[in-house]
């Protein structure tokens, strides 16, 4: 038994996604995209493998990514063990075995995000934490060369007397302003059953 990179073994891409479907309904389409972009610089999809009778059997996944405002941390998800093979400490093993590829590539700190696992992270060391997202980039914006910002040219005022004529005024129609967005949606109620997520995170 071992964690291997999926991209190691692209063999076994197709049997992954039947895993992580099992957990998370979604196109096979959309699996084998995600999957495929699995690299050794992050985002990697990791994968737990079990030699059984000569046949490699995928049992665990999890994937790595990397965090644009943590350049020090990166990003657990989609860990999942297949339902037969649960309660068996899999889940703890898997977990240990990411924890080392993130080490080996220089990570010092790991984040995750949990709807009913708190307890099970809790044992492994991690503590509840603000939030973080994978979406965004790190890169600001460039200063001129000066350091500072190009001063924004002003616009002048349009004399409409003397571009219009002053008997022309009352046929101009001036243009609206744009609606206001719309408010954002009212968050869900417990009662429909919506979790919290929480945020948690692990120094490496």
């Amino acid at each position: 038994m071992e964690v291997v990179p999926i991209h190691s073994v692209p063999h076994l891409m197709k049997e992954c996604c039947e895993l992580l479907n099992m957990e998370w309904k979604r196109s096979e389409t959309a699996r084998l995209r995600s999957l495929t972009a699995s690299c050794d610089e992050l985002p990697t999809c990791l994968v737990l493998i079990q030699n059984e009778s000569d046949t490699i059997k995928v049992i665990g996944h999890s994937k790595l990514s990397k965090i644009p405002t943590v350049p020090e941390g990166c990003f657990v998800e989609s860990v999942v063990i297949h339902p037969n093979l649960r309660r068996r400490g899999l889940g703890k093993y898997l977990m240990i075995k990411t924890e080392d590829y993130a080490k080996s590539h220089g990570f010092t700190s790991i984040f995750l995000s949990t709807h009913d696992q708190e307890i099970f992270y809790g044992k492994l060391g991690y503590s509840v934490c603000p939030p973080v997202s994978i979406y965004g980039s790190s890169i600001r914006n460039k200063p001129t060369k000066e350091g500072t910002r190009s001063p924004k040219k002003e616009d002048k005022p349009v004399d409409m007397f003397h571009c219009c004529g002053k008997k022309d005024i009352s046929s101009i129609t001036l243009k609206s302003p744009p609606p206001p967005p719309l408010p954002p949606p009212m968050p869900m109620s417990e009662k429909y059953g919506e979790t919290k997520k929480i945020f948690m995170n692990k120094e490496l």
